[in-house]
């Protein structure tokens, strides 16, 4: 039975959420940041019941000023333009060593037909997925640590070719405006048939999903400079040397 758009978040949401058997403390004040790119606080609410849960869809938003101990994004990554004013916001809203759970999208997402559409249309664009390694290093220049980004790869099927270009078109709506207007522009006997032509038998299509769990730095300790050093206080070597 073929999943739609809002049943493939929620499968990633439960995987990220799967991570809180690693926290020592569950947390009491929590924000759903980005909330309605995929609407999963449902998810959050169920993962923490005793926790306060507020939500946000953007830093202006009411509750956008307050502190947090645990802050979730799902879908965040890739994001549109600006990446790095996430990483600013969030660790502003987190106490110190508080956890920020994120899924993102990994360079193999749609890889069976992203770059067969390109070629299609005569379109020389990169693919818009997240490179893990660069999103490693701009969270620890940005001021978190404990970082582990782990993928899982997701198969969804289909029971038609309509139903797998809707998925397609749904995905990229949320991360590449650009390429959703390639696909609109199509016609749509086109777009059926060009799913047809490279996949005339296998209606899936594979996500990478990357799970992120991060800490803020404790800054009363520590700095980072802009190579993404840690440099430790002469206040922290002396306490822990007793």
């Amino acid at each position: 039975m073929a999943k739609s758009i809002v049943q493939i978040k929620e499968i990633c949401a439960n995987k990220l959420l799967a991570k809180k058997e690693y926290l020592k403390e569950m947390p009491t004040n929590c924000l759903d940041y980005i909330a309605s790119k995929t609407k999963t606080t449902h998810c959050l609410k169920h993962a923490f019941p005793g926790a306060k849960v507020n939500k946000i869809d953007n830093q202006n938003d009411q509750g956008a000023d307050k502190i947090y101990d645990f802050v979730y994004s799902n879908w965040l990554f890739p994001a549109k333009h600006a990446e790095i004013t996430h990483f600013d916001f969030v660790r502003d809203r987190l106490k110190c060593l508080s956890p920020w759970f994120f899924t993102a999208l990994g360079s193999s997402t749609l890889s069976e037909y992203c770059q067969m559409l390109f070629n299609a249309r005569n379109v020389n664009k990169a693919l818009p997925w997240l490179d893990v390694g660069q999103l490693g290093n701009q969270l620890v220049i940005a001021g978190f640590t404990n970082t582990v980004l782990e993928a899982q790869y997701i198969k969804i099927e289909h029971t038609s070719a309509s139903e797998l270009l809707e998925t397609i078109k749904a995905i990229h709506e949320c991360f590449d405006f650009e390429y959703y207007l390639e696909l609109q522009n199509l016609q749509h006997e086109e777009q059926l048939a060009w799913v047809q032509k490279f996949h005339p038998k296998d209606l899936t299509v594979s996500l990478e999903l990357i799970i992120g769990t991060t800490f803020r730095v404790d800054r009363q300790f520590s700095t980072i400079n802009t190579e993404g050093v840690i440099a430790i206080s002469p206040k922290q070597i002396s306490s822990s040397s007793k």
